[in-house]
């Protein structure tokens, strides 16, 4: 097999979905902003010391853009607009990204399509103009179409199979029920099968425009350099900025104790997610939670990873999250015990979400806290590449300009009360979505009682959950 060059999967340039910092002003300053003529942003971080340019074509409107019953469309789009051109096949746009050293992946988050990759300096020209091929002159090959479609398929029953994955999946549409934010990036079984090549084009065509693209360029070059460069190989695209990002309704919240067990027979351990919708990173209250996950439940010295794994061994981890998001993304609870410590682990789980959500944490948690995301902020923007992508990742969720430079400082000035404010605010023990994938006969006349619900929906793990 040839050795690949092009990596059409996950994006090496996509943030993770985590709480995000930022390095200092002085760093974060150097990222130039500038338009060319057509209408298109270009975003620039210099960096020579190494002979490496990245280049990411960015295109608004990914996964929130996906029309209800589509699910998916996104990720595919992307996929296989690397799939071939007008003027060339999907095996000669490979071969020339490997004969110019250089790397590429294609893939959509909520909020834009993301194309691009890193290639040697020299070899930029060429680099530049290849991807722009791809952006600008996509075929959509019929042949490639059905290749991909069986990928795609091949690759959600692997995540089925997969039972943290399977839990990721099933918590985010047990939660969000017909909101996108429950969508998974490729979608279900149904919606691919579904598409044809009119969809694949309609949505490219939604999305391809001037003013709705941003390139995000860092590495060894100069804006005198890389402006040219760029207007020669973007410059025939037109078109304004797209006026929506899909259907504007809010997600319903959970009310009461809501169960879902995913059915696995033969499991001897679980995969559990407890949680609830909670704020968008634009919110006031967004760092002052993000401090109160770092002390509850975000690494080894949490007050979760502490009661489940150090004092009682009953999982190697337990952990929470705050998902960053430009609408209400979900604050959850991650844990894995084996069957015979799953109800205690659950029961244990849900009075330290309770006590947290009524009181929040400890000023010593709290100083913790704060001390270990302003320490360990650098390493999240530690290469002009991570720089460029977090200046572009701040336009996507709607944030102000200088978020990401006064993010430290933001940490710094949290106090106990906005924390305590924020948390009983916007957390509560008793509206949560609990998802448990396991062999569902150990558990289903167990749980309802541990976890306080009226009732419990079994699904098998094959199948998708109806919104």
């Amino acid at each position: 097999m040839r050795a690949m060059g092009v990596f059409v999967a996950a994006l090496a340039f996509v943030p993770s979905l985590r709480p995000t910092v930022a390095w200092g002003k002085e760093e974060t300053e150097n990222t130039k902003r500038f338009t060319l003529a057509n209408g298109m942003t270009v975003l620039l971080e210099e960096r020579h010391d190494l002979p490496l340019v990245y280049a990411g074509v960015v295109m608004k409107g990914g996964i929130a853009r996906e029309p209800q019953g589509k699910e998916g469309l996104a990720s595919f789009t992307a996929r296989l607009m690397a799939r071939g051109t007008k003027a060339l096949s999907r095996n000669q746009i490979e071969e020339k990204f490997e004969e110019i050293g250089s790397s590429f992946a294609a893939q959509a988050t909520m909020e834009a399509l993301w194309l691009g990759g890193s290639v040697i300096a020299r070899n930029v020209d060429a680099f530049l103009g290849l991807v722009a091929s791809l952006v600008t002159t996509p075929t959509f090959p019929a042949a490639e179409l059905e290749k991909l479609r069986r990928e795609v398929l091949s690759e959600i029953d692997l995540r089925r199979e997969d039972d943290q994955s399977s839990a990721r999946l099933f918590f985010k549409r047990f939660l969000y029920g017909k909101h996108r934010l429950g969508r998974d990036d490729a979608g279900t079984r149904a919606a691919v099968k579904s598409f044809s090549r009119d969809d694949v084009a309609g949505f490219y065509s939604s999305s391809i425009s001037a003013g709705n693209m941003i390139i995000a360029i860092a590495g060894d070059v100069t804006r005198a350099d890389i402006e040219k460069k760029l207007s020669s190989a973007f410059g025939s695209l037109v078109g304004e900025a797209a006026t929506t990002s899909g259907d504007a309704v809010a997600p319903q919240e959970v009310e009461g104790r809501r169960v879902l067990l995913v059915d696995r027979p033969g499991r001897t351990q679980t995969q559990m997610m407890v949680g609830q919708i909670a704020v968008p990173v634009t919110h006031p209250d967004y760092v002052p939670l993000t401090v109160a996950n770092a002390a509850f439940g975000s690494g080894f010295t949490s007050r979760l990873m502490r009661e489940v794994r150090v004092k009682r061994g009953w999982a190697y981890g337990a952990r929470s999250m705050l998902v960053e998001s430009r609408e209400r993304g979900p604050f959850g609870i991650w844990t894995f015990p084996k069957n015979s410590d799953a109800m205690p682990t659950l029961d244990l789980v849900l009075k330290m979400y309770d006590e947290f959500s009524k009181n929040g944490i400890t000023d010593e948690e709290l100083e913790f806290a704060k001390g270990r995301l302003v320490g360990a902020h650098p390493f999240t923007m530690e290469t002009a590449q991570k720089r460029v992508e977090l200046v572009v990742r701040a336009e996507l969720l709607g944030l102000p300009a200088d978020f990401f430079l006064a993010y430290p400082q933001k940490v710094k000035a949290v106090t106990a009360k906005q924390v305590r404010d924020a948390v009983t605010r916007n957390l509560q023990a008793k509206n949560i979505a609990i998802v448990i994938v396991c062999t569902a006969s150990h558990f289903k006349d167990k749980v309802a009682a541990v976890a306080g619900a009226k009732d419990v929906q079994i699904i098998n793990y094959t199948d998708d959950l109806a919104p």
